[in-house]
C-alpha cells in the first residue's frame, strides 16, 4: 500500500499539512511529524507542502504490479 513519506531534513514543521489534512491523520509535536493509519492518501498535504517535504511513495509490491510483475521468478 502506498504511504506518505516525510523528509525530516527538508520539513520546516510549519504545520500546514496538519491544517489541510481532512482525515486528522497528521500530528506535529515540536519537530516530530507523524502520519497515522487514518490517512486516506488524498495527497492534500503533499500538494500543500511549501518545501516539498512530503511525498507519496509506493511499496515494492505495488511497483511490481505496475510493471506487470507477479513477484514470482
Amino acid at each position: 500500500m502506498s504511504r506518505i513519506a516525510v523528509e525530516g531534513e527538508i520539513c520546516g514543521y510549519c504545520g500546514g499539512c496538519v491544517i489541510v489534512c481532512h482525515d486528522d491523520a497528521i500530528t506535529l509535536q515540536e519537530v516530530q511529524l507523524t502520519i497515522d493509519e487514518k490517512c486516506t492518501l488524498c495527497n492534500a498535504c503533499v500538494v500543500f507542502c511549501p518545501v516539498g517535504a512530503l511525498t507519496m511513495v509506493e511499496t515494492m509490491e505495488e511497483r511490481g504490479k505496475a510493471n506487470g510483475s507477479t513477484g514470482v521468478p
